[in-house]
């Protein structure tokens, strides 16, 4: 095991070996032994400071640590706003944590200045959904999503979801069942599928959704 000084010289070197293996555990044992956050503080054009920030950050939030991967993410933003990888991951944070609106104005940014930027359009469509209970526009950015790549699987997941919201849960199991076709293997899409394999769908009341 590195010692501390060793993680402090070595720290990006280190977390993108781990992050490579998607050691997060590793990931955050270094963070939390040397606090790295006031030394990634350096701009070049291979952003290795940035990178070192968003993947300490990204390993906290896929260990649902999303309070300490805040900074992180904002240090990242800070150091390389144009790679529009952070700032979604930073929405993808913010909306795990409840800041729904602020998320929605990060995807609705990177939508303008990424046309073609998947994960932030179909995140943007699950915003609206959350936030304004909007399912015309989630639907909307959702098929926008698929009309780029069919085989998107955050698109295909959050319009599964959005059948659910809708008790159109026939239509929400032919969508997975196709993608199912494809990726046999996605354990996502089969445990959306096994635990709707028997609900039925319920008619909608006559009250009307956007």
């Amino acid at each position: 095991n590195p010692q501390k000084t060793d993680i402090r010289i070595h720290y990006k070197t280190l977390v993108h070996l781990a992050y490579l293996q998607k050691n997060y555990t590793l990931i955050i044992k270094y963070a939390e032994e040397i606090n790295p956050i006031n030394m990634l503080k350096k701009k070049s054009w291979t952003n290795e400071d940035a990178y070192a920030a968003y993947r300490t950050g990204d390993a906290y939030y896929n260990m649902g640590m999303t309070e300490k991967a805040i900074p992180y993410f904002q240090r990242a933003i800070l150091l390389a706003p144009f790679i529009p990888q952070f700032q979604n991951r930073y929405g993808s944070c913010l909306m795990q944590r409840g800041n729904v609106a602020e998320a929605k104005n990060i995807f609705k940014q990177l939508r303008t200045e990424n046309k073609n930027y998947l994960p932030a359009i179909s995140n943007l469509g699950y915003a609206y959904l959350i936030n304004d209970q909007d399912t015309g526009m989630a639907a909307k950015l959702y098929n926008e999503t698929l009309e780029i790549d069919p085989d998107n699987e955050s698109a295909i997941l959050n319009k599964a979801g959005l059948y659910i919201y809708k008790n159109q849960f026939s239509v929400a199991r032919k969508l997975l069942m196709q993608a199912a076709k494809k990726k046999p293997q996605d354990t996502h899409i089969l445990e959306i599928l096994e635990s709707i394999k028997n609900m039925q769908d319920v008619k909608p009341s006559k009250t009307s959704t956007r």
